[in-house]
């Protein structure tokens, strides 16, 4: 039966909840804290960093693995299938048990995913992104239809995606241009702690949702059969279809909001947010209307295809909806408090909307006694989520979305036009001085400043649009505690590195290109610490000197 497969499917959900849990804690905290490296110009720690956190979620996937071996029917009893439910309980053995089996490839693809997308490869792990998912879908007629396969079609389908996905995101390692790269490193114990903690703030929600899916679905299968909990599964695949604007908002605004807030810019990194909020609600909100006019083929596509089954699930979906857009503003929200290191904001969050507030609201709504008015606890949890949250920011005082100035920081900007380097150095003269720089600093920051910015403007932005607005680097100089300047420059032009530049000591006299380069080579020699990389159409540049 359709639905005792679509049954055990949703059985079996709690499984990709604790994988959630676990990966996306690493790969979601390992990204930031990557990121976060290369904000400061530490590209070596950075890719030992990744390299670690991806063997370590190797090594988390083997348990699974071993109860995929031997352990599967433990694992259904724990989900809440029993033999006496006959089909539902043979298809969740089946489902389970190529999920247990192939814990390794998921478990590598979230981490490869979200660390891509931080080194500029957003366009190949979206393709791998979407490559695995179709790929998943179309295998699904092949394998469940075709070949009659069942439940184990399905779960074949999805791993066979898995697998296409890590591919494809194995050939970014190829690139010579892009920073993420395998490599041996000291082992960073306190790093890989404090990243999974940032990251378990998010994935915490997979927990809460673990728990809560287990009680969802003894009460369906208890109270309604098979259809309820065939139902329920049927609203799990249209949310991530109707969360999945959201999603992408989400996974674009984080790195981006970590960056500049590397970068001490906190107005972008808020700008970043209502950008994320104004475009995902928007083009939600055309795709939740096209959804709620075709719910009824949506449910017949996933398999609800009797008449009195088809019209609850059709209720069920348009309920749902109504959440949708509440629950983007929430994850958002959430997703940006991640990003700028409120750990306890984001959990709070995700503790209401995906348990404390949810389940409640499941049991008072499942007292009316029918199917259909359990869902109104969707749109339920998210309004009272969402307000919640905003009464305990306010009662606990936090800095949350303010920005506290920082008067050992200097922004400023410059367009193409090199006349305007002259204000810029004033400023950056004066900076150190009121910082207490010696002469020999002062010099050396103000001889960066002027060389890199020239450098930028005289080879990397167009010099037809030399006098427009167009192009503007960015500079944010940070004093230090420990008395070391650290100068961020983010500019919008070509891919250009200063530093590639030709830096031989012993030049050609004829050389116009050495002669441009003799102040690059002065900083390589002065800096501490330089850094640079290729980021979202910017060009990113981290020196201390």
């Amino acid at each position: 039966m359709q639905e005792s497969g679509l049954a055990a499917v949703s059985l079996t959900l709690p499984v990709f909840m604790v994988y959630n849990v676990l990966d996306i804690a690493l790969s979601t905290g390992g990204a930031i804290t990557y990121a976060q490296m290369l904000g400061v110009g530490n590209a070596k720690k950075a890719r030992a960093h990744f390299t670690q956190t991806a063997m370590l979620a190797l090594i988390m996937s083997l348990p699974f693995v071993l109860l995929g071996l031997i352990g599967t029917p433990f694992v259904a009893w724990i989900l809440g299938a029993a033999p006496e439910q006959g089909e539902v309980y043979q298809y969740t053995l089946d489902y389970a048990q190529i999920l247990l089996l192939a814990a390794p490839l998921f478990f590598l693809n979230f981490v490869f995913y979200e660390f891509i997308r931080v080194d500029d490869g957003e366009v190949r792990a979206s393709v791998g992104f979407i490559a695995g998912t179709v790929t998943d879908f179309l295998l699904n007629f092949v394998f469940v239809l075709g070949l009659e396969l069942g439940v184990r079609g399905a779960i074949l389908a999805t791993v066979a995606g898995q697998l296409l996905s890590i591919l494809i995101y194995l050939g970014h390692f190829l690139h010579p241009g892009h920073v993420l790269q395998f490599c041996k490193g000291e082992f960073q114990r306190r790093e890989l702690m404090q990243s999974f903690r940032l990251g378990f703030a998010g994935s915490s929600r997979y927990i809460l949702q673990f728990i809560f899916l287990l009680f969802a679905n003894q009460l369906l299968i208890r109270g309604y059969g098979a259809l309820g909990v065939a139902v329920f599964d049927l609203l799990l695949n249209v949310n991530y279809v109707a969360f999945s604007l959201f999603d992408g908002s989400l996974s674009t605004m984080q790195p981006l909001v970590t960056t500049f807030i590397g970068e001490h810019h906190f107005d972008a990194a808020k700008s970043t947010l209502k950008r994320a909020l104004s475009w995902g609600s928007a083009l939600t909100a055309v795709l939740l209307a096209v959804i709620g006019v075709f719910a009824p083929d949506i449910c017949r596509a996933f398999g609800v295809t009797e008449a009195a089954a088809n019209h609850e699930g059709t209720v069920a979906v348009r309920i749902f909806l109504i959440s949708v857009l509440f629950a983007g503003w929430n994850t958002l929200y959430a997703g940006f408090a991640q990003a700028s290191g409120h750990e306890r904001l984001t959990f709070l969050m995700f503790l209401l909307r995906n348990l404390a507030v949810l389940l409640p609201c499941m049991f008072v709504f499942s007292l009316f006694g029918r199917l259909s008015a359990i869902w109104w606890m969707y749109p339920a949890a998210e309004i009272v989520s969402m307000a919640v949250w905003v009464l305990a920011i306010k009662k606990s005082n936090s800095t949350f979305m303010e920005q506290t100035e920082d008067t050992r920081i200097l922004r400023t900007g410059l367009g193409s036009d090199p006349k305007e380097i002259g204000k810029v150095i004033q400023a950056v003269e004066e900076f150190c001085e009121k910082w207490e720089a010696n002469m020999k600093q002062s010099y050396y920051v103000t001889l960066t400043v002027e060389e890199i910015c020239s450098a930028i403007i005289l080879n990397a932005f167009d010099r037809q649009n030399r006098v427009d607005e167009e192009n503007y680097i960015q500079l944010t100089l940070v004093a230090k505690e420990n008395g070391d300047f650290e100068l961020h420059l983010r500019d919008n032009a070509k891919t250009f590195n200063p530093f590639d530049m030709v830096t031989k000591q012993i030049l050609n006299a004829d050389s116009t290109e050495g002669l441009e380069s003799i102040g690059i080579l002065m900083v390589k020699q002065k800096a501490k610490q330089f850094f640079y990389r290729r980021y979202l159409g910017f060009n990113v540049l981290v020196i201390t000197v």
